[in-house]
C-alpha cells in the first residue's frame, strides 16, 4: 500500500511523466518509475525503504537506509528499463522512512 500512496502523490507529474509502480526491470522490481513524455526532462526511478525498527531512527540511520535504496536500484539494474527506451538523462531517488519521519537521497546517473 505504501508504494500506491507514493504513486498517487505524484499526480502532479502526470502532464510530463508516465508514472508506474512495481515495475519489473533488470533483475528485480522497482517501486516507482517515471518515464518522461518529453526528451528534455529526466527519467526518474524511486525506491522506498521502510524501517520496521521499534525505536525512532536517527537521521544518520535514515540516510543509510535511503542509500541502500540507491544501491538496490544500481545492483538490480532498474536503470536498464529507461535505457531501453533511449532515456539517458536519469535520476535515482532512495526514500527511507520510519513512521512519520523520512529522508530522501538523489543521484544523477551519468550516461
Amino acid at each position: 500500500a505504501t508504494t500506491e500512496i507514493y504513486t498517487l502523490s505524484l499526480h502532479d507529474a502526470l502532464p510530463i511523466y508516465v508514472v508506474e509502480n512495481e515495475v519489473n526491470s533488470g533483475t528485480g522490481r522497482c517501486d516507482i518509475m517515471l518515464y518522461p513524455k518529453r526528451r528534455d526532462i529526466p527519467g526518474i526511478i524511486i525506491e522506498l525503504k521502510k524501517s520496521r525498527a521499534r525505536k525512532k531512527l536517527t537521521k544518520l540511520q535514515l540516510e543509510k537506509l535511503a542509500k541502500e535504496a540507491l544501491l538496490q536500484i544500481k545492483n538490480q539494474d532498474y536503470i536498464e528499463k529507461l535505457r531501453l527506451k533511449n532515456i539517458d538523462d536519469i535520476f535515482i531517488c532512495g526514500i527511507a522512512f520510519w513512521e512519520k519521519n523520512s529522508l530522501s537521497v538523489f543521484e544523477k546517473i551519468e550516461s
